[in-house]
């Protein structure tokens, strides 16, 4: 919907410093139970990374950044469990964004709810 159908008083203000604040928040406590709802294992290899989640408008990101290639492949394994951990707090339309250590390579970005249909086609492919 285009913003020109309304009037300036009926569009969103601006984020105050409380709105900030708040999301901040948010984004604090939707960490901590996603963390509670992971695995022992899950939480290990969270530990070896930097992780935090971002609220946006348009999703709920969890974003790891690995330290090492050796941990981002390591997170890539068990992304279908994040994904469950995830789905357990939010939906399905939450975006997990693993980043390896080299900055030049591009991060892999994946909704929630498709994790499933490509590991299926991922596996599927290797055999």
């Amino acid at each position: 919907m285009s913003a020109g159908f309304f009037s300036p008083d009926d569009l969103p203000s601006a984020p105050t410093p409380l709105d900030r604040q708040l999301r901040l928040g948010l984004e604090e406590a939707v960490g901590k139970y996603f963390y509670a709802y992971c695995d022992a294992i899950t939480q290990v290899l969270l530990s070896k990374s930097d992780w935090h989640f971002s609220i946006t408008e348009e999703a709920l990101r969890l974003i790891i950044n690995c330290q090492n290639r050796e941990v981002y492949w390591q997170i890539l394994g068990v992304i279908e469990q994040l994904g469950l951990c995830i789905q357990e707090i939010a939906s399905e339309q939450a975006i997990i964004r693993v980043c390896p250590s080299d900055q030049k390579k591009h991060p892999l970005e994946i909704q929630v709810g498709e994790i499933t249909a490509y590991w299926d086609w991922y596996e599927k492919r290797d055999s």
